[in-house]
């Protein structure tokens, strides 16, 4: 792999600097949705985004150290840490769109029928019923050993690949359309 080390450094500072601004504007939004917390149901969806983002932008934490050191598997080199912060970062990201998606049906609810309130309890429930979801999901998929985890220098971060060519049909189809959608991007390096 060659890679320009200078683009590395360039990345890894963008990613710190976002890193930084996203703990501390997550933290301060916290902070201020905890005192009013009881209040509404959008308080406890924003409560629970700043929780979700805070989450995924220390999941960064360990791609600017590895893009600082050369891409080296400092961080990634033990397999169990690789897919522990795989299913992490993805389960981040997942629930944090979700969030977002309630967030909008709960505001549409409101616009469309505004004496209708929508209960905290039914919210936190779908909330709870998609986690559930998520984890049944990488419970009884992921276990199939039709994926490979590993750390990918061209990324500089951990991936899960599918490795079987015998697998399902369906469970490629999951894995393009859940997995590999989202961890698909173009390289700023060469391969060689």
């Amino acid at each position: 792999m060659n890679c320009n080390g200078s683009s590395d450094y360039f990345m890894a500072a963008v990613l710190m600097l976002a890193f930084m601004v996203g703990i501390t504007g997550n933290v301060t939004a916290f902070c201020y949705f905890w005192q009013r917390r009881n209040r509404s149901v959008h308080n406890m969806l924003y409560l629970a985004i700043c929780l979700t983002d805070i989450f995924t932008s220390l999941l960064s934490v360990p791609v600017f150290i590895t893009l600082f050191d050369n891409r080296s598997e400092i961080v990634f080199g033990n397999t169990g840490v690789c897919g522990a912060w795989w299913i992490a970062l993805y389960f981040t990201v997942r629930l944090s769109m979700f969030l977002v998606a309630i967030i909008s049906i709960t505001r549409t609810i409101s616009i469309v029928i505004p004496l209708q309130a929508v209960k905290r309890s039914t919210v936190r429930n779908v909330i709870i019923i998609y986690i559930l979801y998520m984890v049944t999901l990488y419970m009884i998929y992921l276990p199939l050993k039709w994926h490979v985890i590993g750390y990918y220098e061209e990324y500089s971060y951990c991936m899960f690949l599918i490795k079987n060519n015998d697998a399902p049909q369906a469970a490629k189809l999951f894995s393009y359309f859940t997995i590999q959608s989202e961890t698909s991007s173009s390289s700023n390096c060469n391969i060689y």
